[in-house]
């Protein structure tokens, strides 16, 4: 099972070198709002895994609140943006989901 996820997630995104400690949800990887929420429900439904108290956010980031100091900070600045923390899903927990075919929380 860990090699059909494993195979599921580098070809939905595209990022290379994955294993069992890669968070899929950091934001180095880009994958935020509903590019994360396509990439679960397509996650969920391929392994046919029951999702009812499942919540994206929880996990991956949304889009960044852009106002007038995001634009100083990213352009004049050239500060990077700095995501809130949060807990990560890892290739190894979406490996136990997929094989129990039901979301449980990360421990």
């Amino acid at each position: 099972m860990s090699n059909k996820v494993i195979l599921f997630f580098f070809l939905k995104t595209g990022i290379k070198n994955l294993n069992d400690t890669t968070n899929i949800a950091d934001p180095k990887f880009g994958i935020i709002e509903l590019d994360a929420e396509y990439l679960m429900e397509s996650y969920f439904k391929n392994f046919k895994i029951k999702y009812n108290n499942f919540n994206v956010y929880n996990y991956f980031q949304g889009f960044p609140n852009i106002n007038w100091n995001y634009f100083i900070n990213q352009i004049v600045k050239r500060k990077k943006y700095d995501y809130p923390i949060k807990p990560p899903l890892t290739i190894g927990h979406l490996i136990k989901v997929a094989e129990k075919g039901e979301w449980f929380e990360p421990e």
